[in-house]
C-alpha cells in the first residue's frame, strides 16, 4: 500500500496438502493474487508466500526506478532540462541539460583550440562562424548538455582586457569542470595529445575518477565522473 506494506490474500482454497499455484496475476497496483491456499495450520504455504514476496520486492523496485526517473524529468524541466540518460544495470544518472551557464574563452589560434577541445575532450561542433584570417568570429562547442563559447583573440577595445593564462605566468582564476562517463579513456587521449599534466588520473573520497589538464594555450579542464545533478537526485 502507500505506506508500503505488504498485504498478501488467497485468491479461492485449494485441498488440503495441495500446492499452491504460480503468482498469476500483478496489478497495477502492485497487488499480487494467487491460486495458492493455506497450509494444514491455515498458514499461507511457505513456497507461495516467498514467490510473493520475491514478486513484490521486483515490483517495488521496478516502482522506485519509475519513480526517480518521473522525479527526475519533473526537476529537469524546471531547470530547463532537455534529456536525462539512466542506465538501471549500473545505476548511473547523468543528467544532459541545456545550459543556462557558459564559459566563454578566447584563444590566439581559435582554429587549433577547436580542434583540440572536439579531439582530446570530446566536444562537438554546435556552431563556428569564421572571420578572415582563420580567425573565429563565434564558435560554440557542446558535449552532453553542456555548451562553451569561444572566439579568436583580438585587438580592440574588449579584447584587450582579456589574457591568456600564457601571457600572466600561467596562473587563472577559473578553471571549467567537464562530466564524463570514461574518464580513462579521456585522460589517455590528453596525455597521447601532449597535455600539461596538472593533477593526474585519480579516484576521489567523494567517488569521483577525475583529472586535470592544461589545452595548448593554458587553460584549465577538469574532467570527471562526478555529476553533482546525479548525486543530488
Amino acid at each position: 500500500d502507500g505506506l508500503g506494506c505488504l498485504h498478501v490474500g488467497f485468491a479461492e482454497p485449494l485441498e488440503r496438502g495441495a500446492e499452491p499455484s504460480d503468482v498469476e496475476r500483478v496489478d497495477g497496483e502492485g497487488a499480487v493474487t494467487t491460486g495458492g491456499a493455506p497450509g494444514p495450520t491455515g498458514q499461507p504455504h511457505a513456497s507461495a508466500l516467498r514467490r510473493i514476496l520475491q514478486r513484490r520486492i521486483h515490483n517495488l523496485n521496478q516502482l522506485s526506478v519509475a519513480r526517480r526517473k518521473l522525479h527526475f524529468r519533473q526537476n529537469s524541466r524546471l531547470r530547463g532540462c532537455a534529456l536525462a540518460r539512466y542506465s538501471a544495470g549500473g545505476g548511473f544518472l547523468m543528467a544532459e541539460t541545456r545550459s543556462t551557464v557558459m564559459p566563454v574563452l578566447r584563444y590566439k589560434d581559435a582554429p587549433a583550440a577547436i580542434e583540440w577541445l572536439c579531439n582530446v575532450l570530446g566536444f562537438a561542433r554546435h556552431a563556428v562562424y569564421e572571420g578572415t584570417d582563420r580567425a573565429i568570429a563565434h564558435a560554440e562547442l557542446t558535449l552532453g548538455g553542456g555548451i562553451i563559447m569561444l572566439g579568436s583573440a583580438c585587438d580592440d577595445e574588449y579584447g584587450r582586457l582579456f589574457r591568456s593564462p600564457g601571457e600572466v605566468g600561467n596562473v587563472e582564476t577559473r578553471s571549467t569542470y567537464v562530466v564524463v562517463e570514461d574518464a580513462d579513456a579521456v585522460y589517455a587521449r590528453a596525455t597521447t595529445a601532449g597535455a600539461t599534466v596538472i593533477r593526474p588520473l585519480q579516484d576521489t573520497d567523494y567517488g569521483s575518477r577525475e583529472f586535470t589538464v592544461k589545452d595548448p594555450e593554458g587553460h584549465s579542464w577538469s574532467v570527471g565522473t562526478y555529476d553533482p545533478w546525479a548525486s543530488n537526485e
